[in-house]
């Protein structure tokens, strides 16, 4: 069952992803090679904010909504921190 909510929710995740892009290549926006790009910045953009979302709603129903806004926080900065710091060294070598 959880294999066909994921089909479901692809087919339409990428339905909604098409339209968007096709509105951005039609006004110039993007360009025709880089779509790939976007798609996949888009897909991660909706996915964190989805994750997100579902977190803070998780930290309201049971009543902690302070300590899960900290974690997420905590737990973003710490990320971004390391992305940065990885990359930095990637980039390094």
């Amino acid at each position: 069952m959880g294999s066909l909510i994921n089909i479901f929710n692809n087919k339409i995740m990428d339905k909604y992803f098409t339209t968007i892009l096709d509105f951005l290549e039609k006004n110039n926006s993007i360009k025709n090679n880089k779509r790939d790009i976007y798609e996949y910045g888009y897909e991660l953009l909706i996915s964190t904010l989805i994750t997100i979302i579902t977190i803070i709603f998780l930290g309201l129903l049971s009543g902690k909504l302070l300590s899960t806004i900290i974690f997420l926080f905590y737990f973003f900065n710490m990320k971004h921190k390391t992305v940065i710091q990885t990359t930095t060294q990637s980039f390094r070598q």
